[in-house]
C-alpha cells in the first residue's frame, strides 16, 4: 500500500488487479481468503467504496467447475452459485432423471458487469456425455430466471476424467477443451487432426497446442503426422 500511493493511474492498477483476482478466485489459487479480504479493505480505505465495488462483489473464495456468464445487471456471486448448484441437484434427484449419467456437476454464474471474463472466440461442440447435463441446467436456469441469457465460458472450466482402459485407474485434471479431445477416444483408438477439429469445434492452432501437451504427458501418442493415438500403456508420473 505504500507503493500504491505513488501510482498515478490507479484505474490501470484496478484493471490489472481485477483480472488477477478473478483468475485466483476461479482457479482457487489464492494464498488465503483473509489476505484477499485484507487487500480489498485497504484499497477501499485508500480510494473509496466505488473503487473496490467490483472486487468486493467478486470475492468469496469459492471455485466450481463450469463457468457461465449471466447477462444481467445484478451479480449472481460465487456463494449464490453454490446454492444454485445445490438446488439444481436437488431438483434432478426429485425428478429421478438419470439421463446425465454419473457426472458430478458444479457451476458458477457470474455477472458480466463485474467479472472481466471473455467467452471463447470459437464454437465449441459440447460432448454428448455432458450434453444432457448442459441442457437440463440451461432449462432449469431459464425457468428460474426468465429473460436472462447464459454464455458458457468453456475456456475457464475444469474437469476430472477417470481412466477405465488401463489396469490402474487415474484421475486426469483437464480443461474442458482437453476433456472434449480425450472423450473422443471413448469410441476411437486413433484420430486425425482434422477429425478432432470436426468433433470438438476447436480451432486448429489451439487444438495443436493442447495436443502437444497431451502428447508430452504421454496420454496420447503422435507417431505419424497429424495422427493421434490413445496410449495403451500410459503411466502417471505422480505416485
Amino acid at each position: 500500500m505504500v507503493l500504491f500511493k505513488y501510482i498515478d493511474d490507479k484505474d490501470v492498477f484496478q484493471t490489472f488487479y481485477t483480472t488477477k483476482l478473478s483468475k485466483r478466485l476461479i482457479h482457487n489459487v489464492s494464498a488465503s481468503d483473509e489476505a484477499e479480504a485484507s487487500m480489498i479493505s485497504k484499497l477501499k480505505d485508500a480510494c473509496g467504496f466505488e473503487y473496490t465495488n467490483k472486487l468486493q462483489r467478486m470475492f468469496t473464495g469459492l471455485s466450481l467447475q463450469f463457468m457461465v456468464h449471466s447477462h444481467i445487471d445484478q451479480l449472481v456471486d460465487m456463494s449464490l452459485s453454490k446454492d444454485l448448484t445445490d438446488q439444481f441437484k436437488e431438483r434432478i434427484e426429485q425428478s429421478g432423471d438419470t439421463t446425465g449419467g454419473d457426472i458430478t456437476f458444479g457451476i458458477m454464474v457470474l455477472g458480466t458487469n463485474f467479472w472481466p471474463l471473455n467467452a471463447p472466440a470459437h464454437e465449441f461442440v459440447i460432448p454428448r456425455e455432458i450434453l444432457p447435463t448442459y441442457e437440463r441446467f440451461t432449462r432449469y436456469y431459464q425457468n428460474k430466471h426468465s429473460g436472462r441469457k447464459l454464455t458458457w465460458l468453456w475456456n475457464y472450466s475444469k474437469n476430472e476424467l477417470r481412466t477405465n482402459y488401463l489396469n490402474q485407474k487415474y484421475i486426469l485434471m483437464t480443461s474442458s477443451h482437453q476433456m472434449a479431445v480425450l472423450i473422443q477416444y471413448n469410441t476411437n483408438d486413433t484420430l486425425s487432426l482434422d477429425e478432432l477439429i470436426s468433433a470438438t469445434g476447436i480451432t486448429k492452432d489451439l487444438l495443436v497446442q493442447m495436443l502437444n501437451v497431451l502428447v508430452k504427458a504421454k496420454v496420447l501418442i503422435n507417431e505419424e503426422t497429424d495422427q493421434y493415438d490413445l496410449n495403451p500403456t500410459f503411466k502417471s508420473k505422480k505416485v
